[in-house]
């Protein structure tokens, strides 16, 4: 990477190959590091880091940006992914308790900022700049009658 280079703030893709789908996005922080992801591993729940996804996760993100070939990989992290019942972004206060709000999102990491925002304006009760109406948690109270995202995808598959 190149300082002269224009390098997008945020960059995603969505490949299918062999039949198995496999998202890749490029995130630029301020401090000129690049993060590259993601994977996902039906009924792991852990943080330890596998060459396969790390291999599967550089293949894509130089298809992706080719530049990215010439760049020093500086971490590799692993670890749980949060995944709402019905993929669908959690965002507000628990019904049933007292001051605790829920910020729950696949792509978390990149909204992280953003919705920390909107926690905090809800904690303070300062005007929305959207509505949250849709990523209500009261809607996880009952069991989700029909299967989206993630979730969707596997049962698809029979996994």
């Amino acid at each position: 990477y190149k300082e002269d280079e224009y390098w997008p703030f945020w960059v995603a893709s969505y490949e299918t190959t062999e039949g198995e789908e496999l998202p890749i996005y490029l995130h630029k922080r301020a401090d000129g590091l690049v993060l590259a992801g993601t994977t996902a591993e039906p009924g792991l729940f852990d943080n330890i880091p596998t060459e396969k996804a790390r291999n599967g996760i550089m293949e894509r993100a130089v298809r992706m940006m080719p530049c990215i070939a010439e760049a020093e990989l500086v971490e590799h992290l692993g670890g749980p992914r949060p995944n709402p019942p019905d993929g669908i972004t959690v965002l507000g206060l628990i019904p049933g308790w007292e001051g605790l709000f829920a910020a729950v999102t696949l792509p978390g990491i990149m909204c992280s900022a953003y919705m920390g925002r909107i926690v905090a304006d809800l904690i303070f009760q300062h005007p929305l700049p959207i509505s949250i109406d849709s990523f209500d948690p009261k809607r996880l109270s009952e069991p989700s009658k029909v299967q989206y995202g993630y979730h969707k995808l596997l049962e698809a598959r029979s996994i």
